[in-house]
């Protein structure tokens, strides 16, 4: 038993008391706020986990949002929850996986990180419209809601894949278009792939939800402008612009619009998790949840630290340094399970995290009838996301760059 301080209910576990709860890792200091009892902790890295009723959930959603954070918490499947002993697994493997993350913060604190400017770049990047950008946002948050266990939660899923397919349809790149239907939501996942040129088997992710949420998981009015219309329109213009300028990536590209993240994580976790079980080679992860609001001021966003990988997010900072010119503010952290990100880590995939501000100026209007296109919606501000993800897919798509290495 590796660095693993268990405390054990019994009743957690029974068939009644499993039938009723979620299995949940969440940060140890939110659970004990919302009342819930821990019953396995990590040693080394802020995880607990707990078993825990909807109503306990909608609590620790709360609590959560009110300290600064998006999901946070993250939905273990049925297996990895079943026993005490499949939990000490999972909480080992995000153990090692922190270690591994001081390690890389030493290592790429000293290694030398060169990135070239690319005229293929930066034309991509001078084709990035703020209007085209705000003409996405307002599409979705058109819909009434787009929750994940609405009365038709993939209605909008459909409507999204219809307007990507149309968004592709004169390219000459080689793409697939995928609905992945999940265990633990109804809602269902949106994947492009295009695939790479002479390293396909090497995969750069880049991903955002799309569902919305109304207070904690009722069937009102949830438009969801920046959580997550934003981060989702973000990764639409980079696709529009790949797509139109034929841009063709030597690695494989996947492009993801995750379902349920606003009930824990629910799309990517599955996703995060079929991809560690087919061994797949993913080079680096790069999420995008809410980019519309600067509450840290225009042209300043943060880097979130934890849960994410040292070299990822020098590569980031690079990226920005030589393409967008933004304030990358430093030492921001959001807690486990803040947003998709922390799937693709906690399988052991390099993941990056850029955000709107620090996460103590963030939007105070998520998950609310409010989160809609305002006056302090800056969609300039927001395209530093569109740059950064088409700088991120373009150029590590295109290089021989590892950060496991």
């Amino acid at each position: 038993m590796k660095n693993i301080v268990f405390v054990i209910i019994t009743f957690a576990f029974s068939k009644s008391g499993f039938s009723q709860t979620q299995g949940i890792l969440s940060d140890p200091l939110l659970l004990k706020k919302a009342g819930i009892e821990i019953l396995a902790q990590a040693k080394n890295v802020e995880v607990a986990f707990a078993r825990a009723d909807q109503s306990e959930i909608e609590k620790l959603s709360h609590l959560a949002h009110d300290s600064g954070r998006c999901a946070g918490f993250q939905v273990l499947d049925a297996q990895e929850s079943q026993s005490l002993e499949k939990v000490e697994l999972v909480l080992n493997r995000l153990n090692d996986q922190f270690m591994l993350e001081k390690i890389y913060e030493v290592k790429f604190a000293s290694r030398p990180l060169e990135i070239e400017s690319h005229t293929e770049i930066l034309n991509a990047l001078d084709k990035v419209n703020p209007e085209s950008l705000k003409e996405w946002v307002k599409w979705f948050s058109d819909f009434k809601t787009r929750f994940h266990k609405g009365e038709n939660p993939n209605f909008f899923v459909s409507q999204l894949k219809t307007r990507i397919e149309n968004l592709l349809k004169q390219t000459q790149l080689r793409f697939e278009i995928t609905e992945i239907s999940h265990q633990k939501t109804p809602q269902n996942s949106l994947r492009v792939r295009i695939l790479g040129n002479s390293n396909p088997d090497e995969i750069v992710v880049l991903g955002g939800h799309m569902d919305s949420i109304l207070g904690w998981g009722s069937n009102g009015p949830a438009p969801g402008a920046d959580d997550n219309a934003s981060g989702s329109s973000n990764l639409l213009e980079a696709l529009r612009i790949i797509a139109e300028g034929d841009i063709q990536p030597q690695r494989t590209l996947d492009f993801f619009w995750y379902a349920g993240e606003e009930g824990g994580l629910l799309g990517s976790s599955e996703i995060a998790r079929a991809y560690r079980k087919e061994n797949a080679n993913v080079i680096g992860a790069l999420q995008l949840d809410m980019t519309l609001f600067p509450g840290s001021g225009f042209n300043s966003i943060s880097s979130i630290e934890d849960f994410t990988h040292a070299g990822a997010r020098k590569y980031i900072e690079k990226l920005n340094e030589v393409y967008v010119k933004a304030k990358i503010i430093p030492g921001d952290r959001c807690g486990y399970a803040c947003s998709d990100h922390a799937s693709w880590s906690s399988q052991g995939f390099p993941a990056v995290f850029p955000f709107e501000a620090l996460s103590k100026d963030m939007n105070k209007s998520i998950h609310t009838k409010n989160d809609v296109i305002f006056s302090t919606s800056d969609f300039v501000h927001s395209s530093i996301f569109t740059k950064l993800a088409l700088a991120f897919a373009i150029d590590l798509s295109n290089s021989n760059l590892n950060f496991e290495n």
